[in-house]
């Protein structure tokens, strides 16, 4: 069975929002989720993840929020 990919622009968004807040909270540690920065960044991956589920509904199970 073949898997079903992400479009390319939506992947490389989430790859390099992930990233950067990976290595945000690496650095400040406790206070890294406070951030604003990494908020932005929270906030950028939870918008491509709505915009990936409107997309490509089929990818998402019903039960999730």
């Amino acid at each position: 069975m073949a898997m079903a990919l992400l479009p390319q622009h939506i992947s490389d968004r989430l790859k390099k929002a992930g990233a950067k807040a990976f290595h945000l909270r690496m650095a400040d540690g406790v206070r890294g989720p406070r951030d604003p920065k990494y908020l932005a960044l929270i906030a950028e991956i939870d918008a491509t993840t709505a915009e990936a589920r409107e997309s490509l509904p089929h990818l998402y199970r019903k039960d999730t929020a």
